[in-house]
């Protein structure tokens, strides 16, 4: 039985990645989970015998070393600059994975704002950035210097040494993964399937609901693109339609302006969700939304949008998203923001049948089987090739 190391953050979906490894390799894991800044104990996580947290002391500690002895397998999931240090630290013979969440190779792929931002959400981000006063404008901008600076010179050179060590690579959907081949030719990593979820989670608190509402976006994050999605809607015959806008990760000044911009366009039918809520009472949010709009660029909100996939909603992305491209190639029935802005038509349900097939889609993508067997072949695929595994 192979021996798994995880280093992990502290958020949402990572008890599932717990739960689902231990219920196949019990007492073969250890949980390693970075705090959120600001915190003193582990907010989603579980903490026990075989998973606790971790402080920046971990990384060059003997605690490190003793875990990259013990383990056949290095799991990153989300790889940043800390966690690069054990990647180059394993030993030869330690098979290493990085899963990752979209977000964490997104300067691989893009080099500015501009390549995901929209021009008119763009303007208002920026406004945003003036508003909060020169003091503080001028310490972001400094900030982001020193941030830029210390990428070049070190930061970028320890991720690109940790990505060349990396032997499998693991996105929410695998489109990506040639972008990366393609960018990165010393990326020479194999693609194996981890999921953060099944349809147990996707779908939990989904239920039939009268509610005939429209979800914008999934955070605070200007690659939401609110500003451009506000004005299509805004000529739109929304009727007592609600217009659900979650803001609770991201910017929490450009939040505030995209609230204030949405409350001055659709008064009190702008509803905006600016503090955490338990998965169960989201999905039961995205239950009432009838059209679910995701105006995003890069590979983001994938969790979001099987919910609102398997909750049975008209469901519209960016028509550049490889998120799109990809359920559109499994067969889903989702849409392509359409420019002329949205027609009664486009605000109309789906048919019981396309959701009904829609439902199948995410099963094929995500049902509890197919992820369990994902975990189950990625310890094939690392028992096969670690050294260590077969010598014993």
């Amino acid at each position: 039985m192979i021996r798994i190391l995880h280093i992990a953050p502290d958020e949402k979906f990572i008890p599932f990645v717990q739960k689902l490894f231990d219920e196949i390799y019990p007492g073969n894991n250890r949980f390693r989970i970075t705090l959120q800044p600001g915190k003193s104990h582990l907010k989603f996580a579980e903490s026990n015998e075989y998973s606790n947290s971790i402080n920046s002391h971990y990384w060059f500690s003997r605690f490190l070393r003793d875990d990259l002895n013990w383990c056949d397998c290095l799991i990153i999931h989300y790889l940043h600059f800390k966690s690069a240090v054990p990647v180059l630290l394993a030993p030869s013979r330690v098979t290493v994975i990085w899963s990752s969440w979209g977000r964490d190779y997104q300067n691989f792929l893009y080099q500015s704002e501009r390549e995901l931002v929209l021009d008119r959400t763009l303007t208002l981000y920026r406004q945003t950035q003036k508003s909060r006063g020169w003091f503080r404008m001028v310490q972001v901008k400094l900030r982001r210097i020193v941030r830029y600076m210390a990428y070049l010179l070190v930061l970028n050179r320890l991720l690109r040494s940790s990505v060349s060590r990396v032997d499998y690579f693991s996105s929410p959907i695998n489109n990506d993964f040639h972008k990366l081949q393609e960018k990165l030719k010393y990326f020479k990593a194999s693609y194996i399937q981890l999921n953060y979820g099944d349809v147990s989670v996707w779908c939990k608190g989904l239920k039939l609901s009268p509610r005939n509402d429209i979800l914008v976006g999934n955070s605070s994050a200007p690659e939401n693109n609110h500003v451009e999605i506000f004005s299509l809607l805004r000529n739109s015959n929304l009727m007592e339609r609600k217009i659900i806008v979650p803001l609770v990760y991201g910017d929490s000044d450009f939040a505030k302006q995209v609230e204030t911009l949405g409350k001055s366009i659709f008064g009190e039918n702008f509803v905006s969700i600016c503090k955490f809520i338990p998965l169960e009472e989201y999905n039961d949010l995205v239950s009432g939304c009838s059209v679910v709009i995701f105006n995003h660029i890069r590979q983001q909100a994938v969790g979001n949008a099987l919910t609102a996939i398997c909750g049975g909603a008209r469901v519209y992305f960016n028509p550049e998203s490889v998120v799109y491209k990809y359920f559109k190639d499994m067969g889903a029935h989702i849409y392509t923001i359409p420019e002329e802005g949205f027609n009664e038509e486009a605000l109309a349900p789906l048919s019981q049948t396309q959701k009904e097939e829609n439902r199948k889609v995410v099963e094929q993508y995500s049902g509890c089987t197919v992820v369990r067997n994902n975990v189950v072949k990625l310890a094939e695929t690392v028992g096969k090739s670690s050294k260590k595994y077969k010598m014993r």
